[in-house]
């Protein structure tokens, strides 16, 4: 019995670590897009195209680490996008958010669709562990030394980005054109450029993220395959406060419950299957349940969705 536990324990925290760079990730690029005054609500469409990136090229070039990159480019092109018409030509960010996501949503599967007509599921190869000679080591070996090499840089990412905002001039000038961007301008700071260099960052985030969903969750590719988990991610951000460190611990949460789920779905077999969609809500109710207690002090940046205009 207690060696059961042991490997259910063992089972759930490694699927926690599994889980949670697609919400670091995520997370730390909008947390820095947003706190210079811009919300990307196509952070979903951006992960779907960068997905569908991530298995075309590496199906083509059977090298994980170019589909990475490509993932990226290809994230990089639509933020820069979204970055111009939010930043420099004003348009409403929520509404370009949203149609961003919805690009996303349908030019992704028609991109898959057309490199794959005959409706082919390819297969992705992983990014390898770091550590893989040590991964029969007991209990570490399957928790931290088997994980995907994503899983290490995601919490390097969460120190960086913290350490960025909170010690280096580039992060004050992201939080002043955030919070006051008149007097930041008055300064000498150019916030269209602070805020399209923020916001692009943000986007490459999530083409990281889009590309690791693509090796890590599923194994194949279908339309909306997200399934909304790029709202989760803004959730966390409320939840967390706009703090790295809070947003680790959000996505921690989060993951935990989701695995605590899965592992007992698994464990109790066809007598849970019926009910299985219900199970499935339990992590997003259980973060729903979390934010009015730790997001009651929750303050965003106070020009967030404003644009600027100088003069």
């Amino acid at each position: 019995m207690t060696i059961a536990l042991s490997n259910v324990a063992i089972a759930v925290i490694s699927t926690t670590l599994q889980l949670s760079p697609f919400y670091l990730f995520a997370g730390m690029g909008e947390i820095v897009s947003e706190k210079s005054g811009v919300a990307n609500l196509g952070l979903e469409g951006i992960m779907l195209m960068s997905l569908v990136t991530t298995f075309i090229v590496d199906y083509a070039t059977g090298n994980p680490w170019i589909a990475l990159f490509a993932a990226i480019g290809t994230a990089g092109v639509i933020g820069a996008v979204f970055a111009f018409f939010a930043i420099q030509v004003r348009l409403d960010q929520i509404a370009l958010g949203l149609a961003i996501y919805l690009f996303g949503l349908g030019f992704s599967l028609i991109v898959f669709s057309t490199a794959y007509p005959s409706g082919l599921t390819p297969n992705y190869v992983s990014l390898p562990p770091i550590f893989s000679g040590w991964g029969n080591v007991p209990v570490i070996g399957t928790i931290l030394l088997k994980q995907n090499v994503l899983v290490y840089i995601s919490i390097v990412v969460v120190v960086m980005t913290a350490l960025f905002l909170d010690r280096t001039s580039l992060g004050l000038r992201v939080r002043a054109v955030g919070e006051n961007p008149k007097a930041a301008d008055n300064m000498g700071v150019s916030v269209i450029k602070v805020r399209f260099l923020a916001t692009l960052f943000g986007a490459l985030m999530f083409g990281v993220a889009g590309s690791y969903f693509a090796g890590n969750f599923v194994p194949g590719f279908q339309t909306d395959i997200i399934t909304g988990r790029g709202f989760i991610v803004l959730a966390m951000i409320y939840f967390a406060n706009w703090k790295p460190y809070r947003a680790l611990f959000a996505a921690l949460s989060f993951n935990l419950v989701y695995a605590l789920q899965n592992e007992y779905i698994s464990i109790s077999g066809s007598s849970v299957a019926s009910v299985s969609t219900l199970f499935n809500m339990l992590p997003y109710v259980f973060l729903l349940a979390l934010i009015p207690v730790f997001g009651r002090k929750a303050r965003m940046p106070k020009f967030l969705l404003k644009p600027y205009r100088k003069g």
